[in-house]
């Protein structure tokens, strides 16, 4: 008898693994295209004919250094892959997985990110901060999409992040996300940040230049040393937020800004100009 019921185990064991191994398998070639087939779709495209992309599942896929010409690829899940390099000037990835992609030098300029997740991505190479390294967003559209994430000196100039959420909220959802996110001397010069919902993150000498943050709610943010000359923070809340060495030249609606009881190293007499 304990011979039959070990025999028995093992067998349920091996099963078991066969099964982890099988599904194992089928994760690693979940991609509905592989990578050269994504490179050799884009290159034989004709001149100014956009390939379609949409709904693909091109995880964890080697695209770096592609250029995609504004390809359409809303709610592709690229959940892992390599962007490194890669031109996405102008693509439609609305509704898009971006989770824990490699962004080194990827250009997503004007690119319509409406509504994509951007979890964890790898935006640097080495531990050792390059700014020649990061992507570029400007002119993007961002709006409502999520974003956690290290994105020191990112170019989001002029792009449209109206209604998005930056930075960890729900740590039993995100599960395991760093509880901020770094964005140090990131440019927001002259973007649209009205009703974005900001937590945790760290925008030291971040620029916000002449940005639109009418009805911002911006959440225990390190603002030490940014720039929000000429911005507009009418309705504006702001709590729990470090303000030391913040400028406000300019600002619009400091009247109604909202928060600041909670806020450190406020400089009353220039929030009240």
């Amino acid at each position: 008898m304990p011979f039959q019921i070990n025999h028995l185990l093992r067998g349920r064991l091996t099963a078991a693994v066969l099964l982890a191994l099988g599904a194992g398998n089928v994760a690693a070639t979940a991609a509905d295209m592989t990578a050269r087939q994504v490179a050799v779709a884009v290159f034989k495209a004709p001149p100014g004919e956009k390939i379609d992309l949409t709904g693909k599942n091109l995880s964890e896929l080697d695209l770096a250094g592609i250029d995609f010409r504004a390809a359409m690829m809303a709610r592709t899940d690229l959940y892992g892959s390599d962007l490194s390099g890669a031109n996405l000037e102008g693509t439609d990835l609305s509704g898009s997985k971006l989770d824990r992609a490699i962004m080194t030098k990827t250009n997503f300029k004007g690119a319509n990110l409406e509504g994509v997740t951007i979890l964890k991505p790898s935006i640097f190479s080495t531990p050792d901060f390059n700014i020649a390294e990061t992507p570029v967003f400007a002119g993007a559209h961002l709006k409502g999409a999520r974003i956690a994430a290290r994105m020191d000196s990112v170019n989001f100039r002029g792009a449209d992040l109206s209604e998005a959420a930056i930075g960890p909220f729900d740590m039993s959802v995100e599960g395991g996300l760093a509880p901020s996110s770094l964005m140090k001397g990131a440019d927001f010069t002259d973007a649209n940040l009205q009703g974005v919902d900001i937590r945790n993150v760290d925008f030291t000498f971040g620029r916000f230049t002449r940005a639109n943050l009418k009805g911002a709610k911006l959440t225990s943010l390190n603002l030490t040393n940014a720039d929000f000359s000429g911005a507009d923070l009418t309705d504006a809340v702001f709590s729990g937020c470090n303000f030391e060495g913040v400028k406000l030249t300019g600002a619009k609606g400091l009247n109604s800004v909202k928060g600041l009881e909670t806020a450190t190293n406020v400089d009353k007499s220039a929030v009240k100009r």
